[in-house]
């Protein structure tokens, strides 16, 4: 994406979409692009970003509906504003996640909030130093919140 701002005709497309897949082409941050993108996104099951966004809160808070999370190469960008967007995040969208896939992206407050992670079935990770706290309260929630068949 090469805009700042999404056309109106792709904002439709944005809103009906079950899965996306955002790469931008530059290092540059795409905060609020990402909000206004992800806003209307009900339907959206699968996403998969590359790029730098918030981890204190995510452009897809709202993403009630997501299964799939993959973050590739994501850094956390300190600049997106956090004003009107509230500055307590509702991680109510990790509640249907089934799978997470983090290749090269160091986001441990998404594994904090394991534990609101019912559905979780898979847990990738990839490219990414840990702390033995982070690795032991991850074993210790993943293991006892989640059944796997």
């Amino acid at each position: 994406m090469k805009n700042k701002k999404v056309h109106p005709e792709t904002q439709n497309l944005f809103v009906r979409a079950s899965s996306i897949f955002v790469a931008f082409e530059t290092k540059d941050s795409p905060g609020a692009l990402l909000y206004e993108i992800f806003k209307p996104c009900n339907n959206l099951g699968v996403l998969v970003l590359s790029c730098a966004l918030s981890f204190v809160s995510p452009p897809f808070l709202n993403c009630f509906n997501l299964r799939f999370l993959g973050l590739e190469n994501c850094m956390d960008d300190h600049t997106v504003e956090l004003e009107g967007r509230g500055c307590t995040t509702k991680w109510a969208f990790l509640e249907r996640l089934r799978v997470i896939d983090l290749y090269y992206t160091e986001w441990a407050q998404i594994l904090s909030n394991i534990e609101l992670m019912d559905n979780l079935k898979e847990l990738n990770i990839e490219g990414v130093r840990w702390s033995q706290w982070t690795i032991h309260q991850l074993q210790k929630n993943f293991l006892t919140s989640n059944s796997f068949e």
